[in-house]
């Protein structure tokens, strides 16, 4: 995803209601549907729990490219499980990977949802921005003012 598509995605309001309306449409990709609240889930585990990380690259040509990745982790399996059902409904393959922490007794092992396709970055961060509080207010004034795109 260039940083001008993220712009544009930032920049352009979509009211998105917690409680659909009978009228309203549940978001649809490839006949399964992720409802609003599922969406909004998600949302807030991705501002609690989440990271939105935009990272430049130097590309081979010399210009610089920009990548974004997002990931969550938790250590609860049952919320993985929620999050990659969610992910799917939308039309996006998450990637899942387990840290095993039996070696020290204190920490349990946690779970990390992450992906690394930037079309599905782009569609994950186009549904859940409605509902994104911290970091889409991060997401917003990174945008605005730290990156420039020239391109």
């Amino acid at each position: 995803m260039q940083i001008k598509q993220l712009r544009y995605m930032l920049e352009t309001p979509k009211a998105a209601p917690l409680v659909p309306t009978e009228n309203e449409a549940d978001v649809t990709v490839d006949n399964k549907q992720a409802t609003p609240q599922e969406i909004a889930y998600v949302a807030g585990l991705m501002d609690g729990e989440g990271c939105i990380a935009i990272q430049s690259q130097k590309l081979a040509n010399g210009k610089v490219g920009y990548a974004v990745n997002v990931k969550i982790t938790n250590t609860d399996p049952n919320i993985i499980e929620r999050i990659q059902s969610t992910y799917l409904k939308l039309g996006i393959n998450p990637l899942i990977r387990e840290r095993d922490n039996s070696k020290n007794p204190q920490w349990k092992n946690w779970f990390e949802v992450y992906l690394t396709k930037q079309s599905q970055i782009q569609r994950l961060l186009e549904a859940l921005l409605p509902y994104l509080v911290g970091k889409g207010r991060v997401l917003r004034d990174y945008t605005r003012s730290s990156v420039s795109y020239d391109g």
